[in-house]
């Protein structure tokens, strides 16, 4: 078998054991009220697949589901495309079929923690900038693509359950601020009553499909999810347009990245009046901080005010959590961390070189995994060691 260079290299840092992290063993505080701390694995399967190897704090290889679990983890968000490719540079990482998605839920429900099923209703990346329909719904009327959305969304579920591993929530749509399967379900702002209605029949098609859908366990929860969680008048703007269809979900979902400019002054006024005025819980469902320098981000000290370090990127998500913890009611349900997994690997495509990963780039384990786990974080007497790191 052929084992290229850069694996040894790999295994001879391997053999150094990760300095150890201090931090007291996760505790559980029944009044916690953020219910959901955990991150989006998606890319796992394709990063062990190349080489990727994940330690403790002693060094020893881990399997990192089980691993963040431990450390109080309790839900792992994955995503899925309807017809990807398969070309992981090409696309980018959009990758993840039903295959893959029911390969990670297992392991994600054998670890005791949930799943988070994020559906893109696209065969690569949806967000504010792209919302491309499937390749084969593109010829379908209004009507067939409605119908589409709620026959795929029911087809996806059934496949989880007959695995064991029904989600606990389901999100429809990702990052859906300017709508999605454009341009039937788009947001142009040129006609905002007629676009609104037209989205909120489709997002309605796979509330539908999940509200009917029979489980053994508690229902489903449905999150409705849009970017710019921390910037001035996104969300309450998205959420405004839709409020007049009273769709059926359960969650506010939202994206927090410093680098792409949200400020967390303005998420945490903005979250107070989305959880006051809709009276629904908030997550949020993708966030990250850099723990060091890298090439692809401008840093703006007006967003990015924490260090680009591991206590900074620590700091950073505690501050988040603090704001959540704030929130009116407890309806801060809790904080979903965008692709912890990530860390370098010679020759793949990796956003901002892994750098807002929770392991470095030996795979070593940093601050924020305990930050985002524990259970009661502002305790000073527990987290009195959690920013002292190896570097």
């Amino acid at each position: 078998m052929f084992y290229p260079d850069w694996l040894f290299v790999f295994v001879l840092l391997g053999l150094v054991s990760c300095m150890t992290v201090r931090a007291d063993d996760v505790a559980s505080v029944a009044d916690d009220p953020i219910r959901y701390r955990g991150g989006d694995i998606s890319m796992l399967i394709q990063l062990e697949t190349r080489g990727a190897v994940y330690r403790d704090t002693e060094g020893n290889p881990v399997d990192i589901i089980p691993y963040l679990r431990s450390r109080g983890w309790n839900l792992f968000r994955i995503r899925l495309f309807v017809d990807p490719s398969k070309d992981f540079d090409r696309s980018k990482g959009a990758v993840q079929d039903l295959e893959e998605v029911r390969q990670l839920a297992k392991r994600v429900k054998q670890s005791g923690a949930d799943v988070f099923l994020c559906l893109h209703y696209s065969d690569q990346w949806a967000d504010p900038k792209h919302q491309t329909k499937p390749d084969r719904w593109k010829d379908l009327s209004f009507e067939e693509l409605e119908k589409q959305v709620e026959t795929y969304t029911t087809e996806v579920l059934q496949t989880l359950k007959d695995d064991d591993v029904v989600p606990t929530i389901v999100q429809i749509g990702n990052e859906i601020t300017a709508g999605m399967l454009w341009p039937d379900g788009q947001l142009t702002g040129k006609n905002e009553s007629v676009e609104f209605a037209q989205l909120a029949r489709l997002l309605q098609a796979g509330i539908r499909s999940v509200r009917s859908f029979k489980t053994e366990g508690p229902p489903i929860r449905i999150a409705l999810h849009v970017h710019g969680g921390g910037q001035p008048g996104v969300p309450l703007w998205f959420f405004k347009g839709l409020e007049n269809h009273r769709l059926d979900f359960d969650l506010i979902a939202v994206s927090v990245y410093p680098s792409w400019k949200d400020s967390l002054d303005v998420f945490a006024q903005q979250a107070r009046t989305l959880v006051q005025t809709y009276n629904k819980d908030l997550i949020v469902a993708e966030t990250g901080y850099p723990y060091r320098k890298n090439l692809f981000v401008e840093t703006d000290k007006r967003f990015m005010k924490w260090p680009l370090t591991p206590q900074g990127q620590s700091e950073f998500a505690r501050q988040l959590i603090d704001i959540l913890r704030q929130l009116p009611q407890d309806r801060g349900a809790g904080l979903v961390w965008w692709y912890p997994e990530a860390i370098p690997l010679p020759g793949l495509f990796m956003y901002q070189d892994g750098t807002e990963g929770v392991f470095d780039s030996q795979g070593c384990p940093l601050p924020v995994i305990e930050t985002i786990g524990d259970s009661n974080p502002f305790d000073k007497n527990k987290t009195a060691g959690l920013f002292m790191n190896r570097f």
